[in-house]
Formats: structure tokens, C-alpha cells, sequence
């Protein structure tokens, strides 16, 4: 496996701890929950909670800084860039004036406010969805979204998405060091005519990929019935006292931040 996709790996999810123990129907159903109250609420407090408690709980998990960040800097990047077009694209009360190139940019205050609530909207689904992802191993998360009847070819999607995509990293690697090999990228020209093609390869191969998966699936008696996916692990009583306790939390935030 490359090392890019290595920082991208669930090996946190495999780690022996508290966290990592709580049944994985119950951290999907409450990340599910705490996604959906993030969505319905303008609240920034409880945005800013939702983020405190999910980075405590990646804390918690040991991850390696590398994957946190890598995982974290893209969606961080979007949050600032929506902060900023909403600073100088809403609102009508002007609060400060930017000259560039000639052209002036004014930043409105309604902008600002609507900027930091979404900012902090995309900072804590974000930061939700990092601390299911790095606590909850693929295969146990696919059982979870089985348990709650999710759509079978749903899972089947879930399933074959996961396990290709380390398949065509791999022969983007694969593909990429032989262009660098070769002086693709050499010059801007080169890279820019380097990337092209290896989006092109990286393509038809996905698609051959499909097709021979396909016909391996039919040569072994796959009729178009998806899988049904059976997880019939009971609950334990620390299962339920972290359900008791989140839903308080939960409770308690909404009560304070009302």
C-alpha cells in the first residue's frame, strides 16, 4: 500500500480501548443524531461543543497526528474558504473595505455572522465524522448500518467502494512512479499533460476493474440479490450506560445552549 494511503489507514479502530469497545451501532446512531442537530441548528456554542468532544475523543484514541491532519486540513480548508466568499458575497452593512487590483471588497457583518455559523457547521461534522471513522473499524460499521436495515445494495456499495479504493491508489502509484521515472514532471507543461493521462489510466482501469469483478461475481452465482448483512451481537451494560450518558450530554448542551 502506498504510504500517502497508509496516513488514510483504520488502525485506530483496531486498538484495544474504551472507545474502540463501544458497539458500533451505538457511536453510528449518535453520530447520526449529533450530524442531523448540527445541521438543524445556528447555534455556534453547540457547534463549538460537538467539535470539543469529538478532538477529546480522537485525543483519547492516540491517533497519529499525520492522519488526524491530513484528514482534518482538507475539510478546515473548505470552512475558511466558505467564511470568507460569505464575509464579502451577503449582508448590506459594511463593516470593513478591502482594496485588490483596483477593485473594492466590502465585508458585511450579516456575512460574517451566516460565514462563522457555517464554518462551525463544517468544523464539527467534520470532526464527527473523523471520530466514528478512526473509532470504528469498515467491516463494523458496515454490520451497524446492517443492523439499522439500511438498503442491502447500499452495503454492497459501501463494501466494494472500500475495498477498491486501496486497488486504484495502488495503481496510481504504480502508474505515477513510472511517469516520474519517465521526467513527466519535469516542467509545469509536463505535469499538467502527466496528470491528464494518469486521470485517463486511473479511469479506463476502474472500469475493467468492474467489469472482471462483474464477471467473477456472476461465474460464482451473484444474481443481482444483495447480500443481507446480520449483526447479532447483544448489548452490553457499558453500551448502555455510554447511551445514557451521550443522550444526557446531548440533552444538556441543547438545555444550556438554547
Amino acid at each position: 500500500m502506498g504510504s500517502g494511503l497508509g496516513l488514510l489507514n483504520d488502525k485506530s479502530s483496531y486498538e484495544d480501548n474504551f472507545i474502540t469497545r463501544i458497539d458500533p451501532r451505538v457511536k453510528l446512531f449518535f453520530s447520526f443524531a449529533l450530524l442531523v442537530l448540527i445541521i438543524c441548528t445556528r447555534n455556534v456554542f453547540v457547534h463549538l461543543s460537538v467539535v470539543f468532544f469529538m478532538v477529546a475523543g480522537i485525543i483519547m484514541l492516540r491517533v497519529n497526528k499525520k492522519i488526524f491532519l491530513i484528514r482534518g486540513l482538507p475539510a478546515i480548508s473548505i470552512a475558511v474558504a466558505v467564511l470568507a466568499t460569505q464575509i464579502f458575497l451577503y449582508g448590506h452593512t459594511p463593516i470593513f473595505t478591502v482594496d485588490l487590483f483596483g477593485v473594492t471588497f466590502s465585508g458585511y457583518r450579516e456575512g460574517l455572522a451566516r460565514g462563522i455559523v457555517l464554518m462551525c457547521r463544517v468544523l464539527a461534522g467534520i470532526a464527527t465524522v473523523l471520530f466514528l471513522t478512526l473509532s470504528t473499524s469498515m467491516n463494523k460499521l458496515i454490520y451497524a448500518a446492517g443492523w439499522f436495515r439500511l438498503p442491502g445494495a447500499f452495503l454492497e456499495v459501501m463494501m466494494i467502494t472500500y475495498r477498491y479504493v486501496f486497488v486504484l491508489f495502488d495503481e496510481f502509484t504504480t502508474v505515477k512512479n513510472a511517469q516520474k521515472i519517465r521526467l513527466g514532471y519535469s516542467s509545469p507543461g509536463e505535469s499538467v499533460r502527466s496528470l491528464g493521462n494518469l486521470s485517463g489510466i486511473i479511469l479506463l482501469r476502474a472500469v475493467d476493474k468492474s467489469e472482471k469483478l462483474h464477471r467473477a461475481m456472476k461465474s460464482r452465482g451473484y444474481n443481482g440479490q444483495q447480500i443481507k448483512v446480520q449483526y447479532n451481537a447483544s448489548f452490553t451494560k457499558s453500551d448502555l450506560l455510554v447511551s445514557l450518558g451521550l443522550t444526557s450530554t446531548l440533552g444538556s448542551i441543547l438545555f444550556f445552549c438554547r
